[in-house]
C-alpha cells in the first residue's frame, strides 16, 4: 500500500492560494506532497477545483511523479431519469479526467436518501444500470471504477456492510474503496472490516481516526492516534497489498503531516501476531 495526499489541511490550503497561476500552485501541491513523504495524490473536485479553484482538465505533467486516483466529492440522490443523468455526466467527465492524465482509479459515493424518505430498491436499480454500463467502459481504459463503503443506514442505499458486500459481488471488477473512519463510526470492528469486504476488489483506503458514540462531525475524519482506531491491525492486513491509503484527515496541515508519519512507521512494522 502506499500513502495518498488527499486533505492539504487548513495551512496548506491557504499557502497554495497565495499564488496566482495554476502552475505554481500546482508546484506547491507537489512540494507539500514531497515533503509529507506522500506517494500518491487523489485529488478531488471538492478541493481542487472548490477550495484551490484550479481546473482537474489542466493538471501540468509534473504531478505525474506521483500515483494518481480521482474521487468524485458530495453526495447524490438517485431516485429518477434526471439523477441517472447527473451520474452519466459525472462518470463520463471523471473517466475523460483520468484517462488524459493517467489515473489509476475513480471513485464515488453510494446514492444518498437525504431527509426524505425514498426508496432505496429503485436508487439501488437504477445504480446497477449505471454501472452495467460504465464499468467496462472504464475496464476497457484499464482504470478501475470504485464505489466508497459509505453504508450509515439512515443515509445511505445499503442497509450496512454485508449489504453493501453483496451488492457489489454481483459487479466483477467494480472497486472498493474503504472508509475506516465511517465504518468504524458505524460500529463495525477493524476485523469486521476486513472479514466482509476481503474478497472484493480493494481498491483504496481512506484513512482517518473515528470516536464511536460522539456527534458524527466530531467522530470521523480525525487525525490518526486521535480515535479509537487500530491502524496497526489495519495496515498488517493491507500494507503489502497494490492499493492506496489516502489521509482523509480534516483539520490542519500539521495533524495530517503527524499522522502521515505514524502511519509510515506502522507499515515499516511486523504484521501482528
Amino acid at each position: 500500500m502506499y500513502l495518498a495526499m488527499d486533505d492539504l489541511g487548513t495551512e496548506n490550503i491557504e499557502k497554495v492560494n497565495k499564488y496566482i497561476t495554476r502552475e505554481d500552485k500546482w508546484k506547491k501541491i507537489h512540494e507539500i506532497a514531497i515533503e509529507y513523504g506522500f506517494k500518491g495524490i487523489q485529488v478531488s473536485n471538492q478541493i481542487y477545483n472548490g477550495e484551490l479553484g484550479l481546473s482537474l482538465n489542466d493538471i501540468p505533467g509534473f504531478i505525474n511523479d506521483f500515483r494518481l486516483t480521482y474521487h468524485i466529492g458530495s453526495l447524490y440522490n438517485l431516485n429518477s431519469a434526471q439523477d441517472v443523468k447527473v451520474y452519466n455526466k459525472l462518470l463520463k467527465k471523471s473517466l475523460n479526467i483520468a484517462v488524459l492524465f493517467g489515473m489509476e482509479d475513480v471513485s464515488f459515493h453510494p446514492p444518498f436518501i437525504g431527509d426524505k424518505l425514498r426508496s432505496k430498491d429503485l436508487s439501488k436499480n437504477y445504480l446497477r444500470k449505471i454501472l452495467e454500463d460504465w464499468l467496462p467502459k472504464y475496464q476497457n481504459k484499464g482504470i478501475f471504477l470504485s464505489m466508497e463503503t459509505h453504508v450509515s443506514p439512515e443515509y445511505f442505499i445499503f442497509e450496512g456492510l454485508k449489504d453493501y458486500a453483496k451488492f457489489v459481488a454481483s459487479f466483477p471488477g467494480l472497486g472498493v474503496l474503504i472508509d475506516i473512519s465511517h465504518n468504524f463510526y458505524d460500529g463495525y470492528s477493524e476485523n469486521d472490516i476486513i472479514n466482509i469486504l476481503n474478497k472484493l476488489k480493494i481498491t483504496g483506503l481512506h484513512l482517518s481516526d473515528s470516536i464511536v458514540g460522539a456527534e458524527l462531525s466530531a467522530g470521523t475524519h480525525l487525525p490518526i492516534g486521535k480515535g479509537n482506531i487500530n491502524f496497526r491491525k489495519i495496515l498488517s492486513y493491507y500494507k503489502d497489498k497494490d492499493i492506496y491509503g489516502a489521509l482523509e484527515i480534516k483539520g490542519s496541515s500539521k495533524a495530517i503531516f503527524e499522522s502521515s508519519k505514524k502511519l509510515q512507521l506502522y507499515m515499516l512494522e511486523n504484521p501482528l501476531s
